[in-house]
């Protein structure tokens, strides 16, 4: 099962829900996000985000997932992949437990439809801005009933989104600002669909 839809070389368009092509207006992800540079995608999934990057001129992209959700995924990866014909570099790995010293860090670390799955977010979340040179991207899920006056995150533990039982946590607009208010120099963020998710771009790092 796929759950990027993307159109690879021969035509074909894959299956899946979520129309990456799309969205990437939505996210604010445009080519010159990635021209020149190098780039980590956390959650990769099928690969789209990591296709796109560099098709765009990213001089390196390395996609990483653990593929526990899903693990389709990394048959489809492999298999998008290959028809496009690109050096994208796969690792398997838990972004909980970080990512892999030899890596090292990234201009541009994409971080999107990972943290509200993740059993410990918050470690998640500083492993990803470990490895981040010069922008992270995050999307997200978020709860608008935990109110906005204060951070705060609901967890879900019986399914309650949509009865998908992996989404496990609800965090509020104002936790991801006051996350990353405090480790990068520039935070923006835009709800999108109909305010039941957010996209946030982080830029310069502080020391």
């Amino acid at each position: 099962m796929w759950f990027h839809k993307m159109r690879l070389p021969d035509g074909t368009i894959t299956p899946g829900r979520a129309d990456c092509e799309a969205l990437l207006p939505v996210f604010g992800i445009t080519p010159d996000l990635f021209a020149g540079k190098s780039v980590l995608d956390i959650g990769c999934n099928d690969g789209f985000y990591s296709f796109y990057a560099e098709r765009s001129g990213a001089r390196r992209v390395v996609a990483l997932d653990n593929y526990a959700q899903h693990p389709d995924g990394l048959d489809n990866f492999r298999l998008a992949r290959t028809a496009f014909g690109l050096g994208v570099e796969l690792v398997i790995a838990d972004i909980q437990e970080g990512v892999p010293a030899e890596l090292g860090t990234f201009d541009v670390v994409l971080f999107m439809r990972v943290f509200y799955h993740l059993s410990d977010p918050w470690r998640g979340l500083r492993n990803a801005i470990a490895a981040v040179g010069e922008r992270l991207v995050v999307e997200s899920h978020i709860d608008r009933w935990a109110g906005e006056r204060y951070p705060a995150m609901r967890f879900y533990p019986n399914g309650e989104v949509d009865g998908d039982r992996t989404t496990l946590w609800g965090p509020n607009v104002t936790l991801f600002m006051e996350l990353l208010q405090k480790r990068f120099g520039s935070v923006a963020s835009k709800l999108i669909a109909e305010n039941r998710r957010v996209v946030i771009h982080a830029s310069s790092p502080r020391a």
